[in-house]
């Protein structure tokens, strides 16, 4: 994973810059084109994805999360709370197929 292009270390935050594809068939983190795509079950309609979305990330890295910016767009900024590169790499590194 090019860490560097969508991994962000801030003031003991880690920002993670994706792309949404919702509405298929499972969960599911994957690479297409040096990005990082986050494969969603819910339909984009009242707000369904983006809850999934932080609620999934939530159960992944035991922190908070929250969107920063890209609420009603497939490009999405997330915050992770008092996480480490390292540490976020391993973790999305184990949904990455």
């Amino acid at each position: 994973m090019d860490a560097q292009a969508q991994l962000q270390e801030k003031d003991n935050n880690i920002i993670i810059l994706l792309t949404v594809k919702p509405n298929q068939t499972k969960f599911r983190i994957t690479r297409a084109k040096n990005k990082l795509m986050v494969c969603l079950k819910s339909k984009p309609e009242k707000n369904k994805a983006n809850t999934e979305l932080v609620n999934m990330l939530k159960k992944a890295f035991k922190k908070p999360v929250s969107i920063i910016s890209g609420q009603k767009t497939k490009t999405k900024k997330i915050v992770v709370e008092n996480t480490q590169l390292d540490e976020a790499i391993r973790i999305l590194e184990k949904y990455t197929d």
